[in-house]
């Protein structure tokens, strides 16, 4: 997709990443610890969470080497039922449909030219960072699953 994007002339891509990217750093997270980061280091719970991670590296080389510009969203619980209860972690990173939806847009629109994000709703308990989402992207989550 990158090297396409270069050889096309694409200015921006948006990366899928995934929230799995840090699922090891949740086991060790206590209520009240910072939240994870995404300047954290990388604690990938499987190869695909690893893909990711590498789909991020390379969004990171395509912006510091041509200038591709990239929004990486580690995109949290997103259901067919829009319904995070009943699942203990669902309810702490559930993103509603709403929420990614701004999410998306707000990507597509904003002018910072590369960033990695938690793409989460500001549901009680989450243990994602998504300050740099509100920062830069504007990004405001209007929901959160403790008050289904």
């Amino acid at each position: 997709i990158y090297e396409c994007a270069r050889k096309y002339k694409i200015p921006r891509v948006l990366f899928a990443s995934s929230n799995r990217v840090s699922a090891m750093a949740e086991p060790d997270w206590k209520d009240g610890d910072p939240l994870i980061s995404v300047n954290d280091l990388g604690r990938p719970d499987g190869d695909y969470a690893v893909t990711k991670l590498f789909g991020e590296a390379i969004a990171r080389e395509y912006f510091d080497l041509y200038g591709i510009s990239s929004i990486c969203l580690r995109i949290g619980s997103v259901m067919a039922s829009n319904d995070p209860r009943g699942d203990k972690r669902r309810m702490k990173t559930w993103i509603s449909y709403r929420d990614f939806i701004h999410l998306i847009e707000q990507s597509l629109s904003t002018s910072i030219p590369f960033g990695i994000y938690y793409g989460v709703s500001n549901n009680k308990g989450r243990f994602w960072d998504i300050e740099n989402a509100i920062s830069d992207l504007r990004y405001v989550s209007r929901d959160d699953s403790s008050k289904l």
